[in-house]
């Protein structure tokens, strides 16, 4: 983002290896102590656990209302936020830094608020895009990605794309979007290859999916979390007992649009199987909420068809 005073020493990303090296010398032999973290997502949130980690206090700065807004929703986020406070973290949110400042080296940051915090270091994890400008010098059809049939394949017809630059087909929603995470770009790749050795096969589609730690807090979410029309769907969650283990179903047409976990991340996969296969919800939907909910609450013709067909090949070859 144009902010500045962001080229200063001591500003720095967290997008690949060498920059995580560099932070850690920066901690180390800079005797850094405090640092800003400008953005609260995925980026933002791993680089402030290895902050805390090296002893450094770090504010995070988030100009959405909840951290982790893509990945979680209004609760889990609270959670992970609280999880954070505790190991000292400070976060503001509907907040962002308008102007870092110093001589040579960053020594404040200056908020939205009109709020000036004293800093040694500051994390810029926000703005990240697709690099697609060798796509657009070449004639192809960029609109906030490459946009791609259901087989990869640009508007160039010998010309496929895959990964965080390409908007592949999203399930659920039925639009191209960009998914910006590994599995979905091997995924994507895959079938760009087929097609480009004369195998077409079209691209059944992905969604979003997250999975993400601090400390001992772990989440993992599928698809609609946040749906931007809530009255739209059917939405059931539970907050447990212990304060800190939560759930959350997204369902639409009796099918799950989405799911939440955070703590208990037990039987996730169960679940993304269900989102995947495009499962009715009716035979099972009030067994979701149970702290026990397993592979055996599911309909018996559904737990046929996932393990009924490797036992039956088994069984002939014997």
């Amino acid at each position: 983002p144009p902010m500045p005073g962001k080229k200063l020493k001591g500003v720095m990303h967290f997008f690949n290896l060498d920059e995580a090296k560099a932070m850690r010398k920066q901690v180390l032999e800079k005797q850094a102590r405090r640092a800003v973290v400008i953005g609260g997502g995925l980026i933002g949130l791993k680089a402030t656990e290895a902050l805390v980690h090296l002893g450094v206090q770090v504010t995070m700065v988030e100009l959405a209302p909840i951290i982790l807004g893509r990945a979680l929703d209004n609760v889990s986020s609270r959670l992970m936020a609280e999880k954070m406070q505790k190991h000292g973290v400070t976060i503001y949110t509907n907040t962002s830094v308008t102007e870092i400042l110093g001589d040579k080296r960053v020594r404040q940051v200056k908020l939205s608020n009109g709020e000036i915090i004293d800093t040694d270091l500051v994390y810029i994890s926000i703005g990240v895009t697709p690099e697609s400008k060798l796509a657009e010098e070449a004639g192809i059809t960029v609109n906030r990605g490459i946009e791609v049939n259901r087989y990869m394949q640009t508007n160039l017809p010998d010309i496929y794309a895959a990964g965080d630059v390409a908007k592949g087909y999203n399930f659920l929603t039925k639009e191209n979007m960009v998914i910006a995470i590994w599995p979905v770009a091997r995924k994507m790749g895959y079938f760009a290859g087929l097609s480009m050795v004369g195998k077409p096969l079209e691209y059944d589609g992905s969604i979003p999916m997250n999975s993400l730690y601090f400390e001992d807090l772990y989440t993992i979410s599928y698809g609609e979390t946040n749906p931007q029309n809530p009255s739209d769907y059917e939405i059931i969650e539970k907050l447990y007992d212990d304060g800190i283990t939560y759930r959350k179903f997204v369902i639409k047409d009796n099918r799950l649009m989405g799911a939440v976990f955070v703590n208990d991340i037990t039987h996730a996969g169960i679940v993304k199987g269900l989102i995947y296969e495009d499962i009715p919800v009716s035979k099972y939907k009030d067994k979701l909420l149970k702290r026990d909910f397993s592979f055996v609450d599911l309909p018996k013709s559904y737990r046929a068809f996932v393990y009924g067909k490797p036992f039956k090949e088994l069984f002939a070859k014997e």
